[in-house]
């Protein structure tokens, strides 16, 4: 049994997604069970109701965060149909330009999947599972502030920076990295997989979904006007030769700060995280 999963918060091209994968299952006689999901928690408990053999899942990036669990936990496959207002896994996987029928028939008929790594990451209210980026920090709060915005694209997140910018103040940050434990004052502190964030931005371009580790990208305390000088760069992923930039691979970060805690778009709660790397533990079509 097929399940199909429809965000329907999803924005971006959903209706268009929807009838071409609807149109592509009538035509193959592929019976399906509509699951369609308010909510992370919601979805979840309607997975484990049908307890599909393979997802079909259309939206972007939160619809993928809200069924990673049960993926993980019964070695579901997933086939993504990019059409969220958020598609940066979808573009780390170099899906978020194919047709939905091109997706469709490699995941169902040809069954071409890949197994991607992906984030465990546990909070406060339990363990979440990421194949993007986790954020803590001015991302985060610009991602608070965004998912209020009722339209989406190329600029939400730069018109979110620039309303979020003037109230900002630096943080500080107690990790502990591989064992490690440092501390640091910085504008933000993220964790990725894909390397993509917030609709396009190459924070991290090296990264890699399959290589057993997740990328620790940080900026340093800076001067407002230089950030929004460096800010226009992570769309070419020219910004880490900044001075203020790190970046280096990791299996397993633990991050202590007074800030809100994102993933792949989502609220997850506030003033810290656990994560590490759990090596291809999601089956994705492409």
């Amino acid at each position: 049994m097929l399940g199909l999963v429809v965000n329907p918060n999803a924005g971006g091209k959903l209706a268009k997604s929807y009838f071409a994968t609807k149109d592509f299952l009538a035509e193959h006689n592929m019976e399906h069970t509509l699951i369609s999901a308010e909510s992370p928690e919601d979805c979840l408990e309607q997975l484990n109701e049908v307890k599909p053999d393979k997802v079909i899942a259309l939206g972007g990036d939160g619809t993928l965060h809200s069924l990673t669990q049960f993926a993980v936990e019964n070695s579901t496959p997933i086939v993504l149909i990019p059409s969220g207002s958020g598609n940066d896994s979808a573009r780390k996987l170099g899906i978020s330009s194919k047709p939905a029928r091109e997706i469709l028939f490699s995941g169902l008929i040809e069954e071409s999947f890949q197994q991607i790594d992906l984030m465990k990451v546990s909070v406060a209210g339990g363990v979440h599972y990421s194949t993007g980026t986790i954020s803590a920090g001015l991302d985060s709060l610009v991602n608070q502030r965004t998912n209020n915005y009722r339209f989406g694209g190329f600029l939400k997140y730069p018109f979110g920076l620039l309303r979020e910018l003037p109230s900002f103040s630096a943080i500080d940050y107690k990790l502990t990295v591989d064992g490690e434990q440092r501390s640091f004052r910085g504008m933000l502190c993220s964790v990725s997989n894909s390397g993509i964030f917030g609709g396009g931005m190459k924070i991290v371009p090296q990264a890699n979904l399959s290589d057993s580790s997740i990328e620790l990208f940080t900026v340093r305390d800076l001067p407002k006007t230089e950030l929004l000088q460096v800010f226009p760069r992570v769309y070419r992923g020219t910004h880490l030769s900044h001075p203020a930039v790190s970046v280096e691979e990791v299996r397993k970060i633990s991050l202590s700060a007074e800030v809100p805690i994102y993933a792949d778009g989502e609220p997850l709660g506030f003033g810290g995280f656990d994560a590490e790397v759990m090596p291809k533990a999601l089956t994705i079509a492409i």
